[in-house]
């Protein structure tokens, strides 16, 4: 359960989006998308994420804790989450990046992911 209405999601994303083009497709509450457009890049992290998630299924992340370096918008990070690790420490240089994430994080109700801004020398 969000506590954003549909309208307020639409308008966060879009605010965001005209300070800095969203980098993650991201669906949040409403089945509202970050993005919403198709993505076929390698580089993309739905296209990365469809190669990863097996090899995180037969790992079996339930329970256990992350590191997410570079963690950008925070997809991936949600992604673990929902995979059932217990917490997810995130981390990117970024200020931007990590208040998309946290809105991101926000709207899904997920509490157990922790955003660090942090460069990985650090």
């Amino acid at each position: 359960m969000t506590k954003y209405t549909q309208k307020q999601i639409e308008d966060k994303i879009e605010t965001l989006g005209e300070i800095q083009e969203w980098n993650h497709d991201i669906e949040l509450p409403y089945g509202i998308r970050t993005i919403g457009k198709e993505q076929a890049s390698h580089g993309k992290n739905l296209v990365k994420w469809g190669r990863i998630e097996q090899y995180l299924q037969v790992i079996n992340i339930q329970g256990k804790k992350i590191l997410d370096v570079g963690c950008n918008e925070g997809f991936f990070s949600i992604q673990l989450n929902q995979l059932g690790a217990k917490n997810v420490v995130a981390l990117d240089i970024s200020e931007l990046r990590l208040e998309k994430a946290k809105f991101a994080l926000d709207a899904l109700n997920i509490s157990s992911v922790e955003l660090k801004q942090l460069s990985i020398y650090d």
